[in-house]
């Protein structure tokens, strides 16, 4: 198992054990980005269909390990993680609360307008 990209590197070690390297070769430190996020999940990927990886280890190239992280690009990924938990679906039998008239709030945050959750 291997895995070569612009934001990190992934090889499987002799003990089972795969390394993580995060190595973003543009730049002078390692930062997330859009660009590791989308490789971390390829890697991720890749490490889950391997039955011969028994854990991981994550490194860096750098000096520091990681110093900073475009905030902007995490909030799809956390309205699409939290959108569920936060706002199951709702029991079409039972009716909505608050007076909402059965809309969507999950839908509303994805759309940036908020969304209040009755407690």
């Amino acid at each position: 198992m291997r895995f070569e990209g612009k934001t990190m590197d992934c090889s499987l070690l002799d003990c089972g054990v795969a390394e993580l390297r995060l190595d973003l070769k543009s730049d002078s430190v390692n930062k997330f980005n859009r660009e590791t996020l989308t490789e971390l999940g390829e890697v991720l990927g890749l490490l889950k269909g391997a039955p011969e990886v028994r854990g991981l280890l994550v490194t860096s190239a750098k000096d520091c390990f990681v110093v900073g992280a475009d905030v902007t690009i995490f909030h799809p990924y956390c309205v699409e993680m939290w959108s569920g938990f936060l706002f199951p679906p709702r029991d079409p039998s039972v009716p909505p609360a608050n007076g909402a008239k059965g809309r969507d709030p999950a839908a509303a945050t994805q759309q940036g307008r908020g969304a209040r959750v009755p407690l």
